[in-house]
């Protein structure tokens, strides 16, 4: 099963030059993917209880739901997010870099 690696939060310090995520980012090793944050709890929720997908209003007719399945449910409209997402631990130096670390599993 691939693992695709993510990062829940980066937090952003006041040393001088790039942060280690910005850095990785920049590279071209991670991708960011800005959600809403109840779409987040609901992403580990869901992957959390074996759901592999739901609905959800959060980001319809924004960027965010550009190439996603809709649907409307009585009279309004809702997109498909997967559930896809499980917590794991990391070494402390590595959590302390970039912070609370996901990785995703596809069902």
């Amino acid at each position: 099963m691939p693992i695709d690696k993510r990062i829940a939060s980066a937090a952003r310090g006041h040393e001088p030059g790039f942060s280690a995520f910005e850095r990785i980012w920049n590279e071209g090793r991670i991708k960011l993917e800005c959600v809403p944050q109840g779409t987040f709890a609901e992403r580990i929720r869901a992957g959390g209880a074996g759901i592999p997908a739901f609905f959800t209003p959060a980001g319809f007719g924004t960027t965010f739901a550009a190439g996603k399945e809709t649907r409307r449910f009585e009279g309004r409209e809702w997109m498909l997010e997967t559930g896809h997402f499980m917590a794991m631990q990391t070494p402390e130096p590595v959590a302390e870099a970039f912070g609370a670390l996901l990785a995703a599993h596809g069902f």
